[in-house]
């Protein structure tokens, strides 16, 4: 591994991908797989990569690991491709069992992962059901269709509805498989909860309007296809068969549900074959042929500088309100001190709430500025600063809370 030189820079990437063959039984993929390079540059400062993930924390009942790929290098162009090799991916961490020796550290929050990483390689977050429980993961459901057909030669209207991990990387992928082949989305997108135990989904068409019929309304997803993600893309279809040669409006109802789950998915589409125009487009003002939904670029290059601290991020978002840099240097030299009633940095990422494993910020030089560079990629909101601020302030950490209000007072 080489190391840059000082005020040396050098390109790295940060892609995300997909992977079928990275998982034992029970075991479910609930992230995109996260490739970073060059592998062989050691950074002088460690990463922060944010990404989302699909697991319903509230429900409890998961054990979540970090998985890395292991070979020996890792190119731009190895990156993308399909490094499917289960016997690569090895076990990083599991959460909640790390020691002072995890060369990680992971920040959950509802729906999005913030990886702490000294090296930049491929990862991907796994997860399955603790002993005795039944984890719970959110899925995304899109319904597609063809967007370019002739109303009066059309006698036959295919729907597919593609099962996704509740992740923009997901529908992304999606949404361009079906631009390549010509489709546009009927309705915007809608997330199910999915539980492990064996129940496979359930997808029905219903209340098909006059002048059309469905051949075959009632199609199940297996729990194991679902669940291990066993194929990318999944996805089932059906058919609408045209009974009357002048109707050119479709409507239905899209219904999807797991037994053991109350909750049931519907999508109400009616669609004009000619024109195009789904009901929603219309009643949202689009005026484009597909629901419009908002993607981030999946798929970067940045440069950084060898001496200063790295962030990147794979999801939207408004831009990261940083700390100046001097600004920083001052706090941390305040509150990486021991206070003699703790408040100090231990106090800080409690009340920040990055607080779940501090042994691994105990071993680093400054465990306040890893608290300050992870706050910073957790909160992008313009009352970021002063919620840092009322933290301080609940410390009683007047001295620190005087220099945050003399360098940043005319933004608070």
């Amino acid at each position: 591994m080489r190391a840059l030189k000082a005020k040396s820079y050098e390109s790295t990437y940060f892609i995300s991908t997909y992977t079928t063959n990275l998982f034992a039984d029970g075991q479910t993929l609930l992230s995109p797989v996260l490739s970073c390079g060059p592998r062989n540059v050691s950074l002088k400062k460690p990463a922060i990569l944010s990404f989302q993930h699909c697991a319903a924390l509230k429900y409890g009942g998961w054990m979540i690991s970090l998985y890395h790929y292991e070979q020996e290098t890792l190119s731009s162009s190895s990156s993308a491709s399909s490094d499917n090799n289960y016997r690569c991916w090895k076990k990083l961490v599991t959460i909640g069992e790390e020691t002072i020796h995890t060369p990680v550290f992971l920040q959950l929050d509802t729906n999005q992962v913030f990886l702490v990483t000294d090296r930049l390689e491929k990862f991907a977050l796994v997860g399955e059901s603790q002993t005795g429980k039944k984890a719970v993961k959110t899925l995304r459901l899109a319904a597609f269709a063809p967007a370019q057909v002739n109303p009066n030669s059309t006698t036959e209207y295919t729907i597919r509805v593609y099962v996704l991990d509740d992740t923009t990387a997901a529908l992304e992928r999606v949404i361009s498989q079906e631009k390549s082949m010509g489709g546009r989305m009927l309705d915007k997108p809608r997330s199910l909860l999915f539980q492990d135990g064996g129940d496979n989904l359930c997808i029905s068409l219903e209340d098909v309007g006059a002048g059309w019929k469905c051949k075959g309304s009632y199609q199940e997803l297996e729990f194991g296809r679902v669940w291990g993600c066993r194929q990318s893309n999944l996805h089932c279809s059906f058919t609408l068969e045209k009974t009357e040669r002048k109707i050119s409006a479709i409507c239905f109802r899209l219904l999807a549900y797991q037994h053991v789950n109350l909750q049931k998915l519907t999508f109400r589409i009616r669609t004009e074959v000619g024109s195009m125009k789904s009901r929603s487009n219309q009643a949202m003002g689009v005026s484009n042929s597909s629901p419009e939904v908002t993607m981030a670029p999946r798929s970067s290059t940045v440069t950084t500088s060898s001496g200063c601290s790295s962030m990147a991020t794979l999801e939207p978002g408004s831009p990261l309100s940083r700390l100046p840099q001097t600004l920083k240097k001052r706090l941390c030299h305040c509150l990486d001190q021991p206070h003699p009633t703790g408040k100090d940095w231990r106090l800080l990422a409690q009340k920040l709430g990055v607080d779940r494993y501090t042994n691994y910020l105990t071993l680093k030089p400054s465990p306040t500025e890893y608290i300050l560079d992870l706050w910073n990629c957790r909160n992008r909101t313009p009352e970021a600063i002063t919620d840092l601020l009322n933290a301080l302030r609940l410390m009683e950490r007047h001295d620190a809370v005087s220099i945050l209000e003399k360098e940043m007072g005319p933004w608070l």
